[in-house]
Parts: structure tokens; sequence; C-alpha cells
């Protein structure tokens, strides 16, 4: 359970081509006693879903883990039972390669955030960017980014840019103004040298 202004991390365990792959999304939470689970399944829904339109059906979707970061301790793992594919049809990018997305903050306690969503489509890609006919998918996807996940329409989570204090714990966080898709970039992290 969280309450309100505790901060949660999400972690989405993903594999592609043998490899593991982990995206982290931090929301700040609006109301007192969510719960864990609560935020877990919103998030699938509201992100995870659009997500899938973005990524190829050779990607798949893990499970994913919500913990509180700020606050008191807790976590829960969402039990998907099976691993959850994009929807993409064909060949894939290496999974260095991925779908870049800014996060504006809106004010200047911290940097803009980012995300690099990996499982790209060789069919979404044209010339080194994005294909005409994925443009609407990456607009859903940044907004679907940008959006508090709701609870039967009720704001439970906004999502929060957070930057971390040497040991791990949460400096500062502020909210998410806006997401932007950018472009097609790549996420050093994840190239074999």
């Amino acid at each position: 359970m969280a309450d309100t202004l505790d901060v949660v991390r999400i972690r989405d365990f993903q594999r592609m081509a043998g490899e593991d792959i982990v995206n982290v999304y931090h929301y700040s939470i609006l109301e007192d006693g969510v719960l864990l689970s609560d935020v877990a399944q919103n998030f699938f829904l509201q992100v995870i879903t659009p997500m899938r339109d973005i990524q190829s059906q050779l990607m798949d979707h893990i499970s994913l883990e919500v913990e509180v970061v700020s606050g008191v301790f807790d976590s829960y793992l969402l039990p998907w039972g099976s691993v959850i594919p994009g929807n993409v049809a064909g060949e894939y990018l290496p999974p260095f390669v991925a779908w870049g997305f800014q996060l504006n903050r809106t004010n200047k306690l911290t940097r803009n955030g980012s995300k690099r969503i990996a499982g790209v489509a060789e069919s979404q890609v044209s010339n080194g960017a994005a294909a005409a006919g994925a443009a609407s998918f990456l607009a859903t996807m940044a907004t679907a980014l940008g959006e508090d996940l709701e609870e039967d329409a009720i704001p439970i989570a906004a999502p929060a840019i957070v930057r971390y204090a040497p040991g791990g714990a949460v400096s500062t966080w502020q909210p998410v103004a806006s997401v932007t898709y950018r472009r097609l970039t790549t996420q050093n992290t994840r190239k074999g040298y």
C-alpha cells in the first residue's frame, strides 16, 4: 500500500533475442491507501498496452514489479502467468535500438527525463527514422507515458521524474509536465561490447 506523495518505482522486465531488458518508471501516489496491485494493473492497461503497438512480437514482457521508494517500503510483483509479446510482426532491430521519449520537467529541480523503449520492429522504421505508419502509435505512447494512472476514472498515480542521492534514496522528484517522442535512438547499456 502507498500513501499520498509516496513515490513508486515500476520495473518492466522484458526479454528479446535472449537479452534481458528492464525499463524503469516512477509515479507519485495521489491518494492515501492506494494498493500497489492497482498501480500495477493500471500501468499494464494504460502504458504496457499501447507500448506493445511499437514493439516487435519477438519482444516479451516477463513481469512487472512495483515498489515504494520513498515512504514505507512495500512491493508487489504482478503475476502474468505467461509472457506478453509486442504486437508488431516481422524482424526487429538490435536490442540496443530504441524509441526515444523525453519526459519534460515542470521546473528546474531535476533534468528532463527520458525513456528508451526497445523492441523496434524493422517495419516501423524507414531511412533511420520512424516510418509514417508508426507515427500515431508513437504519439499514443507519448500520451500514455504522460498521463496519470487511473482506477475507475479516479487518478491514483502521476508520472514523475526522480533524482536519487548517493546510496539510492530519492533526493527529489517532480511531476512530468508532458512527454514528447524525440527520435529513434540507442540505449548504451544494451550494447554488447
